[in-house]
């Protein structure tokens, strides 16, 4: 299966591209073009649950699976926390300091995932068990979302896209189950087919983007607020063929030089450091005049991140060292 996961690492660095582009609208000199993050969200909530759809889904192994995903995420968000109050200040009461180190944190992404990956568990766990098809408890989920939006969504305004609403967990938990159908279904799909469907799921992907862009713009712009669960059903549909076409350059990404492949790679696995420190960058920054702005904030986002992630990495070794040391007593 190793060899078949090249382009997940071009969908995290698409998926990064995309939400630091949505937070330059003060960076670009015309702030429309920053767009994007919504896609570069559910694109994210897709790998992972790509990622994890062979975890071993029990019920007693659960404590010991979640805290390693934790762990991986929230190293960094002390970090990059801890950094932040230095500069602005630290909690003064006891629910500041929740807040701002464990939930729901600065990060909509963060409390989102917290609770998804406890969800996507215990879904996994059942659909194993008693081996239905993901696509299937996918069709009764949307159904399911679809009579929640009728009956409870707020239609009297556009607000179906706003990650800091707790609604949106939905669509986020929607995007993990496309990703983990997909992981379903590639593991019978050959590279010779893969490779024959590059120009066709191009196409579709095309397509599909532009078509969510569209209804993006139009059901707010004509206030089509009683129908603006399409948005979603257009930003699923566009990230099932993202998907699908990322796959079908897989015969291609697994013919790049080693080196090339290794830097891809590791910026691949930088994002988590990338979406945490852009925000305190980009709003020291983003006041220089264009272009120059636009060159600092990308190099610094890249460099802190960089940082970042290497203090993790010693910090987690460090970790290990102390709970293997542990185990051994």
């Amino acid at each position: 299966m190793k060899a078949k996961r090249q382009f997940i690492n071009l969908l995290r660095v698409l998926a990064a591209v995309c939400i630091t582009n949505s937070h330059f609208a003060n960076v670009w000199p015309v702030s429309g073009i920053a767009s994007g993050g919504m896609l570069g969200d559910v694109l994210f909530f897709a790998i992972s649950g790509y990622c994890l759809y062979h975890s071993d889904f029990k019920f007693r192994d659960f404590g010991k699976w979640y805290i390693k995903r934790i762990r991986r995420i929230y190293v960094t968000v002390v970090l990059i926390a801890l950094i932040t109050c230095l500069f602005t200040g630290f909690p003064e009461t006891a629910r500041g300091w929740i807040h701002m180190f464990v939930y729901p944190t600065q990060y909509h992404f963060v409390a989102s995932i917290m609770v998804l990956y406890i969800l996507y568990y215990i879904w996994m766990h059942f659909l194993k068990r008693w081996r239905i098809k993901i696509w299937v408890s996918g069709l009764i989920y949307f159904i399911v979302v679809l009579a929640v939006y009728c009956l409870t969504f707020d239609k009297s305004w556009y607000h179906i896209d706003v990650v800091e609403e707790h609604f949106i967990r939905f669509l986020f938990f929607g995007a993990m189950l496309i990703g983990a159908h997909i992981r379903e279904t590639t593991q019978d799909r050959d590279t010779q087919k893969l490779q024959q469907n590059i120009w066709k799921s191009s196409g579709i992907c095309i397509v599909t983007v532009i078509l969510y862009f569209a209804v993006r713009l139009a059901v707010p712009r004509f206030e089509m607020f009683s129908v603006q669960f399409l948005t979603w059903i257009a930003i699923l549909l566009a990230l099932y063929f993202i998907f699908r076409w990322a796959e079908s350059l897989e015969p291609i990404l697994i013919r790049w030089p080693e080196k090339l492949r290794g830097v891809f790679s590791f910026i691949a696995g930088i994002t988590l450091q990338i979406y945490l420190v852009q925000f305190p960058i980009i709003n020291r920054f983003d006041v220089l005049p264009f272009p120059v702005n636009l060159f600092v904030i990308t190099v610094l986002i890249y460099a802190v991140a960089v940082a970042v992630y290497w203090i993790d990495r010693g910090i987690q070794k460090g970790i290990d060292a102390i709970l293997d040391s542990g185990m051994k007593e």
